[in-house]
């Protein structure tokens, strides 16, 4: 049902650390009763979200493991004989799907903040979310399409809800614990790639076994479990008020500072995005054209490799989070926007890696090794947690409460704008070959890797004046017959 962010309820001097994992948090800050005792401290409503979330990822990343390969090698083929002209189109497909994912939570988060709220917006789309996949195992075009409308709006509309909706339940359910909700988010990022690990392992298989049709009706099943999970919750998660009001001058002020303050951040990080989601697109036919892919016997399939990503990220945000840990206790050495610099770096040289293998395969006309896609992978994977988690963090940290479905839902425009580049730049592709095209996307990754840092260096200098300022007001919820009263106050650290 959406995308990680680490939520804090002010501005800290070191905004948007990488959340430590809770094993991570209870070696450093151990606690009596062990591991169970640490599980029960999380409110009954984290579970249901968490559950939740896992079977929607596994749903969505259901449908991004098959729908490229599916619509060159399947749907299109009768359409578009020419495999190139085919390959061109199906990535347009692919890549306009991908920005309306991300556009759709702008709605997501202004139909939440001021009409139904973030329980009712998330149920009221996940509704038809679930006939979605199923869809597009119907070899029609037009249904094909409607599918693939109805997935972007059931995922981009819930997207910005429910990882807001779970860090206001830690803050009235376990106020003032920021670990345990920090904890919280990164299982939830646990969440998400656990599905994308079970489905990208899979599903592939399940589709040359048993057909595409079967291999989509999977993620439909997976979405009704997601949304049954979610919906069953409701009772566990935070008190919502909608206001509907006038903001005051004072209010849109705020909003103007707030969303200068991170335009420029916003802004580098698109190209990152950009070049990011070529990995289930144009990696995926690159390495379909031009990767050996038999190993100990076996033969995988191009979109299976892609497991790696997510499984990566599962043992990486632990490790990167102790090792951050250990060069830099205080947080001064490596603040967020430096992790960012160092991602954008590491990005540059994992399409590097692509470009040489790509320069090898047209030059010698023979399938290059697997280990050129692993090792881009890793190094993808590198990034992605300096990069990826880091920027959710700042959305959050960085909005008002009245702004934060809004705040984050612009942080996965950046997601959309990337995809909408690709378009673009997908056509670029064929013409210059693999090793030129890749080659052309590390040089923008690292000349951006370096524009980074005087963006970084202003948005941590308005950081720090907003909290020198003080946190605006927060909204806490007071106890009362049916839980709707709440008075507006400071935290106990406000002057």
């Amino acid at each position: 049902m959406g995308a990680p962010d680490g939520p804090k309820t002010d501005i800290p001097a070191n905004p948007a650390e990488i959340p430590p994992s809770p094993i991570v948090a209870a070696a450093l800050q151990p606690k009596k009763g062990g591991f169970l005792e640490y599980f029960k401290r999380h409110p009954t409503g984290f579970w249901f979200i968490f559950w939740g979330e896992l079977a929607e990822r596994c749903a969505y990343y259901g449908v991004r493991a098959l729908f490229v390969v599916y619509m060159v090698n399947v749907l299109f083929v009768e359409s578009e004989p020419d495999y190139a002209k085919r390959k061109e189109f199906s990535e347009s497909v692919a890549y306009i799907f991908k920005a309306a994912c991300y556009f759709l939570p702008l709605l997501g988060g202004l139909i939440a903040d001021r009409y139904l709220g973030k329980y009712w917006t998330i149920v009221g789309f996940a509704v038809p979310y679930v006939f979605g996949p199923i869809l597009l195992g119907l070899p029609i075009h037009w249904v094909y399409y409607l599918g693939l409308g109805i997935l972007a709006l059931g995922t981009g509309v819930t997207k910005p809800n429910i990882s807001t909706l779970m860090g206001m339940t830690y803050d009235q359910k376990r106020p003032g614990d920021t670990q345990l909700r920090s904890d919280a988010f990164f299982m939830f990022y646990f969440a998400i790639n656990l599905g994308s690990v079970f489905s990208y392992a899979l599903l592939p298989w399940v589709s040359i076994q048993f057909g595409y049709p079967v291999a989509f009706a999977i993620p439909s099943v997976l979405m009704a479990v997601a949304l049954a999970f979610f919906a069953l919750g409701k009772k566990h998660y935070a008190v919502e008020v909608i206001q509907r009001r006038q903001a005051t001058p004072e209010e849109k002020a705020e909003r103007r500072r707030v969303l200068a303050r991170i335009f420029g951040i916003f802004a580098m990080i698109i190209l990152w995005w950009a070049i990011y989601d070529q990995n289930d697109v144009t990696w995926t036919l690159f390495i379909q054209d031009h990767v050996d892919l038999n190993i100990l016997g076996f033969t995988l399939l191009p979109n299976q490799l892609h497991v790696l990503n997510p499984f990566l990220v599962l043992i990486l945000v632990p490790v990167l989070t102790l090792l951050f840990k250990w060069l830099d206790p205080t947080g001064q050495k490596f603040p967020a926007t430096r992790k960012m610099m160092i991602g954008f770096l590491i990005m540059a040289v994992a399409i590097g890696c692509l470009s040489v293998a790509g320069f090898l395969a047209t030059s010698t006309g023979a399938r290059v090794s697997m280990g050129w896609v692993v090792l881009a992978f890793f190094l993808l994977t590198v990034s992605e947690v300096l990069v990826s988690t880091v920027g959710l963090e700042l959305a959050f940290t960085a909005a008002p409460n009245s702004m934060k479905s809004f705040v984050t839902a612009c942080f996965l425009v950046t997601v959309a704008l990337g995809n909408l580049a690709n378009i673009l730049i997908a056509r670029l592709y064929a013409p210059l070959g693999p090793g030129p095209f890749f080659a052309l996307m590390a040089g923008l990754m690292a000349a951006s890797a370096v524009g980074i840092i005087p963006v970084g260096r202003k948005f941590n200098r308005s950081a720090s004046a907003a909290a020198d300022a003080g946190p605006a007001p927060v909204d806490v919820p007071v106890a009362s017959g049916n839980g709707d009263d709440r008075i507006t106050t400071k935290p106990d650290n406000a002057t």
